[in-house]
Parts: structure tokens; sequence; C-alpha cells
């Protein structure tokens, strides 16, 4: 009887831990899959072009307006 019990109870607690290991082992099996993936698409990735530098400008000289201002054309009177 107590013999019984025990095994029966054995059996038990043995299928109980296996589903659990089950579903740890599938997480963790999952968890890596996804890493994966995501590691692998971001290699694909290309990465940022250096910037180019700086273009000089090829006239130094200041910019002056072509025609007087509004008042330098009026005569005084």
């Amino acid at each position: 009887m107590v013999q019984d019990f025990r095994q029966k109870k054995s059996l038990e607690c043995r299928e109980i831990l296996l589903r659990e290991a089950e579903e740890i082992v599938d997480s963790l099996l999952l968890t890596e899959a996804t890493d994966a993936m995501s590691d692998s698409l971001s290699r694909l990735r290309p990465s940022r072009p250096v910037q180019p530098p700086a273009i000089l400008p090829i006239d130094s000289l200041k910019v002056h307006p072509l025609f007087g201002s509004p008042d330098s054309g009026k005569k005084g009177g």
C-alpha cells in the first residue's frame, strides 16, 4: 500500500518536473532563436557613412547690394 502510494506519487512528481523543465527549455530556445534573428538582421544594416569635409567658398568677397538704398536715389528738395 505505502509502496504503491510512493510509486504513484513519484510518477506524478516526475511528470510535473518534466513538464516544467520542458517549458523552461522551450522558452530558453525561443529566446536564443529570437536573439540570433535580431543579431543577424542588425548585421545586414549598413553603417553610417562618414561625413564629407566642408566645402570652402570659391569667392571670398563680401556681398554688396547692386543698387543703392531707396533714400540715396532721391535728391533733396
